[in-house]
């Protein structure tokens, strides 16, 4: 999924894999969608938060998303396995990376029990561990 997103978002590098070819509307419906939270497609709110499908900086919360962050992502959750990647764009502080972690969080390592630390160990640590890597960003780049 990484070499994907590398493609999907390129970013200037040295190495960088080749950009998809794909047609100017199917790009774009892609980005959209993969920015896109369940409000926007019609969930009701209160049931669907941001959090929802952001894991990454929300995972943690029902607040939504702060409108100069723009995360392209897609996650995934399954047998105590939860995964977020991400091409971050902060309009505020001029920064875009891409950000990804897959964690296991399956505490008494018994797979398909439905019995996994999503909300207590996981969600927690992506959301948190996203917002502090992008405050470290945000200092490095400002020279703090």
């Amino acid at each position: 999924m990484m070499k994907f997103m590398e493609r999907l978002y390129p970013l200037d590098c040295f190495d960088c894999p080749t950009p998809l070819k794909w047609a100017k509307n199917t790009e774009a419906f892609v980005k959209t969608i993969m920015m896109s939270v369940p409000r926007k497609q019609g969930y009701d709110e209160t049931e669907y938060p941001d959090g929802y499908v952001k894991f990454f900086f929300l995972g943690d919360s029902n607040e939504r998303i702060d409108p100069a962050l723009h995360l392209h992502n897609k996650v995934g959750y399954a047998y105590g396995t939860l995964t977020d990647i991400a091409y971050v764009v902060d309009t505020k502080h001029n920064l875009n990376y891409i950000l990804g972690a897959t964690l296991l969080v399956n505490e008494n390592k018994i797979f398909n029990d439905n019995v996994y630390e999503y909300d207590s160990i996981g969600l927690p640590f992506l959301a948190q561990t996203a917002r502090r890597l992008h405050e470290l960003l945000i200092q490095a780049k400002s020279g703090r």
